[in-house]
């Protein structure tokens, strides 16, 4: 059930609409009522519904992933191994995921590892109010693959219904991978992952 609400604030439709309506990617018709219009200038606050959409839907996540991870330790692996390592592989995946959203909507430079990209969030808190500071790009992405190598090491199996295209495998880790090794700038590593 923890699994299957992580997935459930993996949605995308934040990200689609402020990229089609602050990229050139699409253009407003003439018949446009006037949506997007203040985004269309090419800039973005705080008060961005993107912006908060992004921001939220993807800390959901990562609370959500954080509360899995933290709960799997209370829980007797030995009754279904398997399936346990499944879901707390994908909980590290999601976690790894989201925070990569994160960077790459709110990192002023991918490739400047002192870059600040966004709050880095590795364990449940109940303190919804609590002040953290932004963490750097390098901070991120040491993380991002930390928790890669986890859930490379738990997912198991690649067509059974808890993976594949339902469910994060092991072909969505060497993807991200791929992809924020481009981000990086790093295109001979991510040439190597997209290869294989």
């Amino acid at each position: 059930s923890g699994l299957l609400g992580a997935y459930n604030f993996l949605d995308v439709t934040n990200e689609i609409g402020f990229t089609a309506a602050i990229t050139d990617e699409s253009f407003r018709g003439r018949d446009n009522g006037g949506q997007n219009a203040n985004t269309q200038n090419f800039n973005i606050n705080s008060n961005s519904g993107y912006a908060f959409g992004v921001w939220a839907s993807n800390y959901g996540a990562i609370g959500m992933a954080n509360r899995i991870i933290a709960a799997a330790e209370t829980l007797e692996r030995s009754e279904d191994p398997d399936l346990y390592d499944h879901v707390v592989g994908q909980a590290y995946a999601i976690r790894a995921f989201s925070h990569f959203q994160i960077l790459t909507f709110f990192s002023t430079d991918y490739t400047n590892d002192g870059a600040l990209a966004g709050v880095l969030l590795t364990e449940p808190t109940s303190d919804i109010f609590a002040s953290v500071a932004r963490a750097t790009n390098g901070e991120f992405y040491d993380q991002i693959t930390s928790d890669l190598n986890t859930a490379a090491g738990l997912i198991n199996g690649t067509d059974t219904d808890t993976s594949g295209i339902k469910f994060m495998g092991q072909d969505f880790i060497t993807a991200l991978r791929a992809r924020m090794a481009a981000y990086r700038g790093q295109y001979a590593a991510a040439d190597g992952f997209a290869a294989s």
